[in-house]
């Protein structure tokens, strides 16, 4: 990586600190991971190199600041490696996000879904069980048991759709105004 692209890096991280910290002092309710938002837009516009970086210390410093715990580490190296995933497959398969939304979408919520929160989940759960099938199915439908009194049902579907939808716009918006 250049000079550059290091400084997208610490752009990219220090937007995703401050608008989830901003974020967690109106609520704590989940509806968009900010920090998966920059991450991933980084991925793509930058490198796989840049997502993994900015994933990995938005997460860890942003935990750090509202609520570190035993899911800080784990959370921070899975966006990371969310955000290399995202990128070296718009690498390899050469996606363009603004004319391909569709396709974009479908592979930065898969990984989303796949490799951080049902990651992140299970990891989780193995603290507290132990147990292999048990983390792994209470982890799939942890994401859609409904959340705060029964008011929200499938949270994790639908933050990563509003993850997804926000990171698209974003990119596109970005990758836009680079190219002229």
């Amino acid at each position: 990586m250049n000079t550059r692209e290091y400084c997208f890096v610490s752009v990219f991280t220090s937007l995703a600190i401050a608008c989830r910290v901003a974020k967690n002092i109106v609520t704590s309710l989940q509806f968009v991971n900010i920090p998966l938002v920059f991450t991933f837009s980084a991925a793509i516009l930058i490198s796989p190199a840049a997502g993994a970086l900015v994933g990995f210390f938005s997460m860890l410093i942003s935990d750090m600041i509202i609520a570190p715990g035993p899911w800080t580490i784990i959370d921070s190296v899975l966006a990371g490696l969310s955000g290399l995933i995202v990128g070296k497959i718009f690498r390899r398969t050469r996606i363009n996000i603004a004319e391909n939304k569709w396709g974009s979408f479908v592979v930065i919520f898969l990984t989303m879904f796949s490799v951080y929160d049902f990651m992140s989940s299970f990891a989780f759960y193995m603290l507290f069980t132990g147990n292999v099938v048990s983390s792994a199915v209470l982890a799939l439908l942890g994401l859609f048991i409904p959340v705060y009194g029964g008011c929200y049902i499938g949270i994790g579907p639908l933050t990563e759709f509003t993850t997804v939808s926000l990171t698209i716009a974003i990119s596109t918006i970005c990758q836009k105004i680079v190219e002229g």
